[in-house]
């Protein structure tokens, strides 16, 4: 059966409840669970004391948010959003640690937005988090604001810097073998 309307790369929602990955199973896989309006999101990221969310509905009247990917390449994705209320924006890209935000504009109205927290979950705004399992999340505070979604993840830079070592340990070794080897020569045969 073909999936009903567009499958964007990114979508807002209203509203987010923490769930263990057992249960995010089971509320994912049921027909009722509406992904357009809540995103489960994992315990282990939700702030000690807040409460459980529960679903909120969209302002009546309210209009929708516009979303814009102004960017798109290999582990960078630029966004743009306009919304009047904020929300859970949640990507289409696979959730791996080392996903970050960076290069935020915040509307004039609120430069700060970026030290605030989003009411309905708690959550601060503009850190990624892992949504409905598999996806990224991050929380946005009203109005339009851009900023660059970026995976980089710890394990490149460590790859690099272990690959560097490695290979100037080989030179060096490389080198003491050719002046062992030109130090001693072979003694010539008749």
């Amino acid at each position: 059966m073909p999936l009903p309307g567009g499958n964007p790369r990114a979508w807002l929602v209203q509203a987010v409840q923490p769930s263990e990955d057992a249960d995010a199973i089971q509320q994912l896989a049921s027909s009722a669970f509406d992904l357009d309006t809540v995103a489960l999101v994992a315990s282990a990221a939700w702030p000690q004391g807040q409460p459980d969310a529960a679903p909120v509905s969209p302002g009546e009247g309210a209009p929708s948010p516009t979303i814009r990917l102004t960017q798109l390449t290999p582990g960078r994705l630029g966004v743009e959003v306009a919304s009047e209320r904020g929300g859970m924006l949640v990507f289409a890209e696979n959730w791996l640690p080392g996903w970050a935000v960076e290069d935020i504009q915040c509307p004039p109205e609120t430069p700060t937005c970026e030290a605030g927290t989003w009411p309905a979950g708690g959550l601060p705004y503009f850190k990624p988090v892992r949504a409905n399992l598999a996806l990224v999340g991050a929380p946005i505070p009203p109005g339009t604001v851009q900023f660059s979604l970026v995976y980089r993840p710890a394990s490149i830079p460590l790859g690099l810097l272990l690959s560097a070592v490695t290979l100037l340990l080989l030179a060096v070794a490389g080198l003491f073998s050719l002046r062992k080897w030109r130090n001693n020569p072979r003694p010539s045969q008749p």
